[in-house]
Formats: structure tokens, C-alpha cells, sequence
């Protein structure tokens, strides 16, 4: 049997990264990754469905995480995150920007509405699971969110392969 990681608060954490070389150029690559534990079946690496920006990642990541979790039958989910971007949409900007019809103050859409979309609707459709999120430095030494960022890597490659041959 595969174990998860659980924290003090009997919540099961998962990391969660995204990746993307060359963000903002035209030759622009994204990829995700999602690590319940070392060798967990549930962990994940792949590319970015769509649009590839580093913001697109992190959120397809996040929205990966939550709908493996709820497969598995978790109850209580703290997203580990080095994305401040994604924890701020979710617990701050996602209801005032779901009230503007996923438009901002000055009434600009989106640039990843629809990963947001998703991401949103991983929330309602799993409102029973508790999910909280929480912020890992970058880069800090963390194994888990190490592993995160060597997942998402792998899957910005493949989102090379998967759109140019």
C-alpha cells in the first residue's frame, strides 16, 4: 500500500508545480506536476492543456491535485503550492472575479479563465472535501516540492512533443 503524507492536522498533503520555459515568447512550454509522496501512484507529471504560461501550470496543477484526491476518497487536502499567484486567486480574487463573469474590476477578461473555470469547479464539485492551501518556499529544500518542479519539467517537454509532431 502506497502512503500518503499527512501533516499534524491529519490532512493530507500533496505539492503541486508548474513549469514553463520561455514564458511569454512565442516557443513557450508548460508542464505540471503533482506528488502525494515518493513513488505514489497518484503523483503526476504532464503538459498544460492550452495556452502554455507559468500561471496556466500552476493552476491546471492544482486543479490536477484536487480531483486525483477526491478519486482517492481524501477528506481533508492542503494543496502545498510555491504559486502566492494561486493561493491568492483562490482564497481572495476567484468570488469577486466569478461575480464580474470572470472579468476583473476594469472589465478585462481572464488570461486563464478557463483554467480557472476548471480549477473552480474541481472546488464546488469536491465542497464536501476540506481543501486548504498552503505556501512552500521555491527552491528551498523541500523534497516533495523538489519533486514537484522535476515533474513539471518533465511535462513542459512533453507539451513540445505534444504540439509540434
Amino acid at each position: 500500500m502506497h502512503k500518503l503524507l499527512y501533516d499534524e492536522d491529519d490532512f493530507v498533503q500533496v505539492y503541486t508545480d508548474g513549469a514553463c520555459s520561455n514564458n511569454g515568447r512565442s516557443n513557450e512550454a508548460a508542464g505540471i506536476g503533482v506528488v502525494f509522496n515518493f513513488d505514489h501512484p497518484a503523483n503526476y507529471s504532464g503538459p498544460v492543456k492550452g495556452r502554455a504560461s507559468n500561471n496556466a501550470a500552476e493552476i491546471q496543477a492544482a486543479t490536477w491535485a484536487i480531483n486525483a484526491a477526491a478519486s482517492m476518497d481524501i477528506h481533508q487536502l492542503r494543496v502545498m503550492t510555491d504559486s502566492k499567484f494561486v493561493i491568492s486567486s483562490v482564497c481572495e480574487w476567484m468570488p469577486k472575479w466569478k461575480r464580474n463573469g470572470w472579468c476583473r474590476n476594469n472589465g478585462t477578461r481572464l488570461a486563464n479563465e478557463k483554467d480557472f473555470r476548471f480549477l473552480d469547479r474541481a472546488l464546488q464539485r469536491n465542497s464536501d472535501m476540506f481543501i486548504d492551501f498552503e505556501h512552500v518556499p521555491p527552491h528551498s529544500g523541500n523534497r516533495y516540492n523538489g519533486l514537484a518542479d522535476k515533474l513539471a519539467k518533465v511535462g513542459a517537454n512533453m507539451y513540445f512533443k505534444m504540439h509540434f509532431y
